[in-house]
């Protein structure tokens, strides 16, 4: 059970796992030296639909294409056309904004699920990091000890 990677089982990438339980008492194998269990697992499962929207963040932004994150896990890649700007109506999309994507195909290599879709809209804009933290300066330390050698008394 992989957290992150897509499972035929489930039909989905399972973003989380919750609540373990015994689904019976342990059993020991005589003749391999081992303990049986079985158990259920509570897990959260996106599983993608063609045609839905959904919330992702711009993770990357080519001069041919836009990668955004849903859900902080699954990739979702969008080419970038004419529609696109015609869409954005002269706002530049920027690092981190949040945006509305349609998911239209999807692909599966080794338990990576890597979506395809079209950009709908600008849900929110990123906020600068220069106004998150402000002007942060590094404050200037005073060097106390100017010594050159790891000896406690002057002379050494």
């Amino acid at each position: 059970m992989t957290v992150g990677k897509y499972r035929t089982k489930v039909g989905g990438v399972v973003v989380s796992i919750g609540s373990v339980r015994f689904a019976s008492l342990p059993r020991v194998i005589d003749d391999q030296n081992v303990f049986h269990m079985d158990i259920f697992v509570t897990q959260a499962v996106f599983r993608p639909i063609p045609g839905q929207t959904y919330e992702a963040r711009v993770t990357h932004i080519a001069d041919d294409f836009i990668s955004a994150l849903i859900l902080e896990a699954i990739a979702i890649n969008m080419p970038i056309d004419d529609k696109l700007h015609a869409k954005l109506k002269g706002i530049t999309l920027e690092l981190d904004d949040i945006i509305e994507v349609k998911h239209n195909t999807i692909t599966i290599k080794r338990g990576i699920c890597q979506l395809k879709g079209k950009f709908v809209r600008i849900l929110k804009k990123s906020v600068p990091k220069a106004e998150v933290f402000g002007n942060v300066t590094q404050p200037d330390l005073k060097v106390k000890n100017k010594r050159k050698t790891f000896a406690s008394d002057e002379e050494e």
